[in-house]
């Protein structure tokens, strides 16, 4: 059903310079002032390896930059759905569609079960057995190669809590990042479609273990 190539949420971008790039430069162009001053005794030969120097000087400043510049986006992956995948996806959607009660004693379940890192995840909605209403539960998978390998396992988790008349509404991908404590909310599932990203960011606001970390949503990415 999906794991984050195309487009990708947008998010704070930080460069962090390599520090070698600095001492590199400052090397060179002390290299550059000492030969300076034997140019001005040698004359337009030394003027001609100034100028080298100097043209060197920022080919290497600008190489280095570059590879020191980390951009803080979500990492890159291919699409993985396939014909075997859409078809299991459907199965589960079916099952759950007839099986709307549940045989097991209710237990309350966490609504957020979520990785660190960038991982396929899908919003499902679920009741209790004596309510009307609905409950929506966020849940992401470490190493899950389809939506509906993060989905299965959380739905065998409702089930046999007593949950009734579950319901996978869709998916997209989750980035947790606890140390800078920020979560992006994207893309979609091909195996389940897309969800409302903002009840997702809902859901997991709700949990008092993310209410202080900054959570973004987008519909654009895979």
């Amino acid at each position: 059903t999906s794991s984050l190539s195309s487009i990708r949420p947008s998010t704070a971008t930080t460069l962090q310079v390599d520090r070698s790039s600095i001492s590199s430069s400052r090397s060179l162009s002390f290299t550059i002032n000492r030969t300076r001053a034997k140019a001005n005794q040698r004359g337009a030969g030394g003027r001609r390896t100034i100028f080298l120097l100097a043209s060197l000087l920022v080919f290497i400043l600008f190489w280095q930059n570059l590879g020191a510049a980390r951009i803080m986006d979500p990492p890159k992956a291919e699409f993985t759905t396939n014909a075997e995948d859409q078809a299991e996806a459907a199965k589960l959607k079916a099952r759950l569609s007839e099986n709307k009660e549940s045989i097991y004693q209710f237990r309350p379940l966490t609504p957020v079960m979520i990785a660190d890192g960038a991982w396929k995840y899908v919003l499902i909605r679920a009741q209790e057995p004596e309510s009307s209403g609905s409950h929506y539960f966020v849940t992401s998978k470490r190493g899950a190669k389809y939506h509906r390998n993060a989905a299965e396992p959380f739905v065998q988790h409702l089930e046999e809590h007593g949950y009734k008349n579950i319901e996978v509404t869709g998916g997209g991908r989750i980035m947790l990042d606890d140390k800078a404590k920020k979560i992006s909310i994207f893309g979609y599932s091909y195996g389940f479609g897309a969800c409302d990203h903002e009840i997702s960011k809902g859901v997991v606001q709700a949990d008092e273990r993310y209410a202080d970390y900054e959570i973004t949503t987008s519909k654009e990415g895979y």
